[in-house]
C-alpha cells in the first residue's frame, strides 16, 4: 500500500482493517472469490487501479505512518496516567 499498488487481501486477521476501503478483500477459504477480486482489480482499468492504489497509499500515510502511530501512543499513554 505505501508504494502506491492496489491491494488484495483475504479477511484474516487484521488485513481487512489495514486496507480499509482503500483496497479489495475477499473472505478466507474462498479461492472463487480471491479470483472474482483479482479479475475485478484487472478489469478496472489502469485510471482506477492508479486511483485505488493511490487511495491505499493515503490511508498508509494517514494511518500507520511513524508520526500517526506515535500520536496514538501518546494519546493512549496520556488517558493512562489520567487514571
Amino acid at each position: 500500500m505505501a508504494s502506491g499498488m492496489p491491494c488484495l487481501v483475504t479477511d484474516v486477521g487484521d488485513s481487512a482493517w489495514v486496507v480499509g476501503g482503500a483496497g479489495r478483500v475477499a473472505p478466507p477459504g474462498d479461492p472463487a472469490a480471491l479470483a472474482a477480486e483479482c479479475r475485478d482489480l484487472i478489469e478496472m482499468g489502469r485510471q482506477k487501479r492508479m486511483l485505488l492504489g493511490m487511495a491505499g497509499r493515503d490511508r498508509v500515510l494517514q494511518q500507520f505512518s511513524l508520526q500517526a502511530v506515535t500520536r496514538c501512543y501518546e494519546t493512549l499513554y496520556s488517558e493512562m496516567l489520567a487514571g
